[in-house]
C-alpha cells in the first residue's frame, strides 16, 4: 500500500521546507538569480536567468505537492483506521 510511503514522503518534504538552512539557501539562490537578472545586459542572459528562477520556484512547488499528497495519504490512513479527524483542524 502506498499510503504510508506517501505520508512519510510528505512529512520529509515538510521538514525540508521548514529547515532554516534549506530556506536560507533557497532564498540566497533566488536573490542571486534576481540580482544577476537585473544586471544582465542582453536578452539571452536575462532569459537564462529567468528560466533558472522558474526552476527554483518549480522545485519548491514539487516539495509542496509532495506535502499535499502526504496530507491526503495521512487523512486516508486515518479514515481506513476508523479515525474521523480531519487534518489541519
Amino acid at each position: 500500500m502506498a499510503l504510508p510511503h506517501d505520508s512519510a514522503r510528505g512529512k520529509a518534504a515538510q521538514r525540508i521546507l521548514e529547515d532554516e538552512v534549506f530556506a536560507d539557501a533557497l532564498k540566497q539562490l533566488r536573490d542571486g538569480i534576481f540580482t544577476a537578472w537585473t544586471g544582465a545586459t542582453n536578452i539571452e542572459e536575462r532569459e537564462r536567468l529567468w528560466a533558472m528562477g522558474q526552476t527554483a520556484d518549480r522545485f519548491e512547488q514539487v516539495l509542496r505537492s509532495i506535502i499535499a499528497d502526504g496530507e491526503l495519504a495521512e487523512a486516508e490512513l486515518l479514515h481506513i483506521n476508523g479515525d474521523k479527524r480531519v487534518i489541519g483542524m
